[in-house]
């Protein structure tokens, strides 16, 4: 029977590889359920943690930008000056002096600037007025309006403003020696036009006639007719010379009156026949505008 036995249990090698075959698929049928379970997976579980997730960053991304505007907030305002609000007082811009300008935060130099406005007869009519200062910054016109009182403006029973007639009186100006505040009290005369009106003053080294305002961009000729009356140009007159016979061409041909052609022709004369004497050897140089010469020749020096 063991003999029998024996034989029962000797396996060929195909028969041993069949039975390893076999052991191995079974362990894998026992094994691979473990890691490949049917259970359902919730996705709308899933999808509400991812949800929360990016509602807790987005809320984070949130404060942090919020931080950083209020420090950015915080840096920006601190650029402004300090307003010590008590400092404060009512007060008349036509009345007070630079003492006052100065207790109410105004810098020296503004104070300055406004009451040479007032004593060459300017006057604020209105509060916003202040706006027409320069120099006065727009954060402190703000501050200061509320506390504007004038004098000229009183109220009656029916609460309409009641004005005082305002005195008339004549100005004259010296053209050459006005700033922008004094050609302003002009009529007809704003910031940019009296602006263009010293630039060109510079250009020229200074006006001889009241007429070469006509060159200025903006001065119309009614304009001129009622400036005639309130400016006028000092004598003897003190204006910016041109060395003929040592400036150079760059610097000769700056003046308006000047074209290059014209500065060329007058270099080349002096080159060739020497030191120029007198305006009336200008006018015997050939090639020049005899027009131009004639308004150049009160800059001109020998």
């Amino acid at each position: 029977m063991k003999q029998t036995l024996l034989q029962f249990l000797d396996f060929s090698k195909k028969e041993r590889t069949g039975i390893y075959v076999l052991l191995f698929v079974s362990t894998c049928i026992w094994v691979l359920p473990v890691f490949f379970s049917n259970e359902n997976i919730d996705m709308s579980r899933v999808e509400v943690t991812m949800l929360d997730a990016k509602i807790r960053k987005l809320k984070n991304d949130s404060l942090t930008y919020s931080a950083s505007q209020f420090h950015e907030s915080e840096n920006h305002v601190s650029t402004y000056p300090k307003i010590d609000t008590q400092s404060l007082f009512y007060f008349d811009p036509n009345t007070i002096g630079k003492q006052e300008w100065i207790k109410l935060g105004v810098k020296e130099k503004t104070a300055e600037t406004i009451l040479k406005y007032v004593t060459a007869g300017g006057r604020f009519r209105d509060k916003h007025d202040l706006s027409k200062i320069f120099g006065l910054p727009h954060y402190q016109i703000e501050r200061l309006m509320p506390y504007v009182v004038l004098s000229e403006v009183k109220e009656n029973i029916w609460d309409e403003p009641v004005y005082k007639k305002k005195e008339i009186r004549q100005i004259h100006i010296d053209l050459n020696t006005a700033d922008s505040i004094s050609l302003m009290l002009a009529p007809g005369i704003g910031q940019k036009l009296a602006g263009r009106i010293i630039k060109y003053r510079d250009r020229l080294g200074g006006f001889v006639s009241i007429s070469q305002l006509s060159e200025v961009y903006g001065i119309t000729d009614s304009l001129l007719i009622r400036l005639q009356s309130i400016w006028f140009v000092s004598f003897p007159l003190q204006v910016k010379k041109l060395e003929v016979n040592s400036i150079d061409l760059e610097e000769l041909r700056k003046h308006p009156y000047v074209s290059f052609s014209m500065s060329k022709h007058i270099i080349a004369y002096r080159k060739s026949h020497g030191r120029i004497t007198d305006s009336e050897e200008m006018n015997g140089i050939v090639g020049i505008d005899r027009d131009k010469l004639a308004r150049l020749i009160p800059y001109l020096e020998y």
